[in-house]
């Protein structure tokens, strides 16, 4: 309800794009600031390992070893445009996002419980 995600129809291409661009949230990136450099280093590889494993396209905005906004796709060609299809893709890119929050959760620990549900990534 409160993700979006994007679904495009690119101008003369046969297919579609499914994407969801996540912006970490000032207070996670203090906590990966204040880790030292090879936690920081770590986090990205293993954040890398683990969003290849979706079978999805990624981009991760990494400034200085601190992960600020990552771009999670997916394509799905016409010829293979089904209803399951597209709701299995749509999970998928999902749940790559979550992994990523997850990610971020376990290798960096949790803020105090956020006043709205928004709050930890924007």
């Amino acid at each position: 309800k409160e993700n979006i995600m994007d679904v495009v129809k690119p101008k003369d291409k046969d297919s579609i794009i499914i994407a969801c661009a996540t912006q970490v949230a000032p207070q996670h990136i203090s906590l990966m600031e204040s880790a030292d450099k090879n936690t920081q280093k770590e986090f990205i590889l293993d954040l890398n390992f683990a969003l290849n494993q979706f079978l999805v396209d990624f981009e991760l905005q990494v400034n200085q070893d601190i992960l600020r906004q990552f771009v999670i796709t997916e394509q799905i060609f016409e010829d293979g445009l089904t209803k399951d299809m597209l709701y299995r893709t749509l999970k998928r890119v999902f749940k790559s996002k979550l992994h990523c929050i997850w990610l971020i959760d376990k290798k960096f620990g949790s803020l105090p419980a956020p006043s709205n549900q928004n709050d930890m990534f924007i």
